[in-house]
């Protein structure tokens, strides 16, 4: 630089640039995506120490160490102070650039780079150039003030400023003094209305989850995979035609809290919605609400809240820690081009906890290059069973009335758990989808159904037990217990798996629905039309009480149906659907079962498909003759060197790369046999020859032994009996 800058004016440099480059694109996400703070309870003064943080950091960051630099030497104050301007300018061109696609992903970080240097350059040689700099230091004041102040963001700002007494005059009930207890009692709120019961109520909101994939061929419960899902059929009244009210969560799980239909522009907090299930039974039941994507029970009511305040500083720095990692991998999506962005974790399937999965390792196959942040994201800071284990321990420790609540984002993607409360190892991105829509690959979309059906048997293994606390405790029948999901999710190709279409709605639109009244010994089917926007209603018709507003919702427990469901799409539009819509379930029903099985057997999971009978055959009964010319480089083979089943994971999804060496196209199938037996049969489609293709295989668990498991793989070739040739695996 030809006239030396002051102090002042580096650090209103790198605040600017910093801010252009990296605070605001990150503020104009959260501004547009306000659910995301929601989910990670940033609200009041946690709202305004985020955004100083992601103001701040960086350039204190980089002017500390360019101020210690000067110690040094004052070139190398200025050499660093430079870089920091060239890389910042970078940043900023990077983020523009990759929203061109014609521009392939080496080409936009090098063409970056390059305006980051030369703009460094005219920076150092320029005083209009650091003026203009300067003067973009308005930037700074202007982002927060921006962000605060929009629509979906200043009701969290407000937010912590209201008490309970506040949040029962929002909706018309007079001021009255709330005594604030802890301990055994709960805080209470007087002016809110007190309903006369002291039913324990238990509320378990599944996410993501149709009802055709609980369904046997009969259209009963398959109780051969979901036995605890079936004790409540017979148990509770089972609606078996209910719609689910909207298509994303913030629109459904609200409803269902309150019987109104969805306000599309709100956020999933109390203060958006105070007229709930929290405000109707504050005063006569503790209240425990177990909410990872919502806020809708006021912290001041929330026993669960209260417990986590506890904490203390672990549990405040562990969920500070989760918020800044997922705003960094929200940073990445932000600039990494789209051909990177795809190998990093979704940001767009949850509201919060993105890293669930492990990061893609190694080559993406055995001769690709690497790209340069393929190690940027390797963590597992969210396990979505740490909800459900709190909210079975509160239900098992809690006395007197009390109401539990709990938004369990299960069976939701990513499916990575095993019905013993396994995790396995998964990609970052689910195999067979691109860009959140599924591919047509019917061994893919088979495999989805697999593993979809995996997580959902730990959900039913969860049930059970709380079923089992609740005997135990001797509540179960004075109980008031309803099940349900806020909508499902379609395995159909090329299409949003949430789309509303004929061939999706079958799997988004009907969703379990199962409320068993205090008392009610003997369960019932009723083939009723109703919505989930009728759940609250229910409830209270159950409990023999009234709410003092109106719902939008209708208490249909013992009569009446719904000849239009009103559903909002993914795009917030609304829809009167007629009952049309429950007639294409045994349709998916079908389709599940000719891919899974019945489920009597163990293995059925696993055997559906061409060759699918020879999974649980040894190897040695089959002919070997010679070896196979494929070729297979597995990822990951040391998961399977030490195998431990009482630890935390079971490496049961495989992972690889297939190729055939010798020029032709490659068809037929692997069987993928481990410690000497069939476990996964992998069909093989129209290879073009010397190419490396991905390959993934479900393994049985029951196949896994403690210590070293020995993997092979064969070419199936089927004449007049089977013959396995075994397949070379490689190194990459």
């Amino acid at each position: 630089m030809r006239a030396p800058l002051s102090t002042s004016a580096r650090l209103l440099h790198l605040l600017s640039l910093a801010t252009l480059s990296s605070s605001q694109p990150i503020l104009d996400q959260l501004g547009r995506h306000a659910q995301f703070l929601v989910a990670h309870r940033i609200e009041g003064g946690s709202l305004v120490l985020l955004v100083g943080v992601l103001l701040l950091a960086i350039p204190i960051m980089l002017f500390a160490i360019e101020q210690a630099l000067g110690f040094v030497s004052e070139r190398a104050q200025s050499g660093f102070h430079l870089t920091c301007i060239a890389g910042l300018t970078a940043l900023l061109a990077l983020q523009i650039f990759t929203r061109l696609p014609a521009i392939g992903p080496w080409p936009t970080l090098l063409l970056a780079l390059l305006i980051g240097i030369v703009m460094s350059r005219i920076y150092a040689r320029n005083q209009a150039a650091r003026t203009l700099v300067s003067l973009s230091g308005v930037i700074v004041i202007l982002a927060p003030i921006v962000f605060l102040t929009q629509p979906t963001v200043a009701p969290l700002l407000r937010a912590a400023q209201t008490d309970v007494q506040d949040y029962g005059q929002a909706f018309g009930y007079p001021p009255a003094s709330v005594p604030a207890q802890h301990g055994d009692a709960h805080t209470t709120a007087s002016s809110l209305p007190t309903l006369d019961t002291d039913a324990p109520i238990i509320l378990v909101i599944l996410d993501e989850l149709g009802l055709p994939t609980l369904l046997d061929r009969e259209g009963a419960i398959n109780r051969h995979r979901f036995p605890n899902f079936a004790y409540l059929a017979d148990r509770a009244s089972w609606f078996r035609r209910t719609a689910a009210i909207a298509a994303e969560t913030q629109l459904a799980v609200p409803s269902i809290l309150t019987g109104r239909e969805p306000k599309p522009k709100a956020l999933m907090t109390a203060d958006s919605h105070p007229e709930s299930l929290f405000s109707l039974f504050a005063n006569s039941h503790e209240l425990w609400s177990f909410e990872p994507a919502s806020s809708l029970c006021p912290p001041a009511l929330d026993r669960e809240e209260h417990n986590r305040e506890l904490g203390g500083w672990a549990a405040l720095a562990g969920r500070w820690g989760r918020l800044l990692t997922d705003l960094s991998l929200l940073s990445l999506h932000q600039v990494a081009p789209p051909a990177w962005a795809e190998r990093l974790p979704p940001v767009d399937q949850a509201w919060a906890g993105f890293l669930h999965t492990e990061a893609p390792e190694g080559p993406s196959a055995p001769t690709a290059a690497r790209f340069f942040f393929r190690k940027a994201v390797r963590a597992t800071l969210v396990d979505r069973r740490e909800d459900l284990e709190r909210f079975l321990d509160a239900v098992d420790q809690s006395h007197g009335p009390t109401l539990h609540m709990l938004h369990l984002m299960l069976p939701h993607r990513p499916w990575d758990l095993l019905p013993t409360g396994h995790r396995y190892p998964i990609p970052a991105r689910t195999p067979g989808t691109t860009r959140n829509r599924w591919n047509d690959d019917p061994y893919l979309l088979r495999q989805a159904a697999q593993r979809l059906t995996l997580q959902l048997r730990y959900v039913d293994t969860f049930l059970g037990r709380l079923f089992t606390i609740l005997e135990r405790t001797e509540r179960f029948d004075s109980a008031l217990i309803v099940v349900t999901a806020d909508h499902g999710s379609a395995l159909h190709p090329e299409v949003n798996p949430r789309d509303l279409s004929p061939a999706t709605t079958p799997e988004v639109v009907p969703v379990p629905l199962f409320i068993k009244a205090p008392g009610q010994k003997e369960g019932r089917i009723v083939d009723r039309a109703v919505s989930s926007v009728d759940i609250l209603p229910m409830m209270l018709q159950a409990l023999e009480v009234s709410a003092p507003w109106h719902f939008d919702g209708k208490a249909m427990l013992h009569a009446g149906e719904h000849t239009l469901l009103p559903f909002y799409d993914r795009d917030d539009q609304r829809h009167d659907l007629t009952t049309e819509i429950f007639a294409g379930t045994q349709t998916i029903v079908s389709r599940n079962l000719s891919w899974l099985g019945e489920g009597a057997d163990p293995l059925d999971l696993y055997r559906q498909g061409q060759d699918g009978d020879l999974i649980g055959q040894q190897v040695d009964t089959f002919a070997r003759p010679g070896p196979s010319h494929w070729q297979v480089s597995l990822e990951h083979p040391e998961r399977l060197e030490n195998v431990s089943r009482a630890g935390p994971t079971l490496p049961v999804l495989m992972t690889g790369h297939f190729r055939s060496p010798q020029g032709e196209t490659a068809l037929g199938s692997l069987a993928v046999a481990l410690n000497g037996t069939v476990a996964a049969v992998v069909p093989i489609e129209q290879v073009p020859p010397r190419a490396w293709i991905p390959i993934t295989a479900l393994l049985p668990p029951d196949l896994l032994t403690d210590g070293p498991n020995e993997v092979e793989i064969f070419e199936i070739r089927r004449r007049k009996r089977v013959r396995l040739r075994r397949v070379t695996l490689v190194t990459g």
